[in-house]
């Protein structure tokens, strides 16, 4: 594999782990919420929820800022060099 390659597949690779990443913290992000969400339903103290409301809120907003940070920033960052090494790779060999 030349070194070309092997950036190429480190692409996919960084990519991949980003985007499950993200994907991970989204899954977190709604379970809190589930658990806030049946704590309310069972009948959790009444003046305790406001608390947890707000601080399941800023979580949500800090998960989704990051979730779309890696997605603006990283994954972007990395498909640009995707499609640069993969031009690079198709005049190099013909694919």
């Amino acid at each position: 594999m030349t070194k070309l390659e092997e950036q190429f597949q480190w692409c996919i690779d960084t990519r991949d782990y980003l985007n499950d990443l993200n994907q991970e913290l989204i899954f977190v992000s709604k379970q809190y919420r589930q658990s806030v969400d049946d704590l309310r339903a069972f009948g959790y103290i009444a003046e305790n929820m406001p608390h947890l409301e707000k601080i399941c809120n800023q979580f949500k907003e800090n998960i989704d800022g990051m979730v779309s940070y890696v997605e603006n920033e990283h994954i972007a960052y990395v498909q640009g060099q995707s499609e640069i090494i993969k031009a690079e790779l198709s005049r190099e060999f013909g694919v």
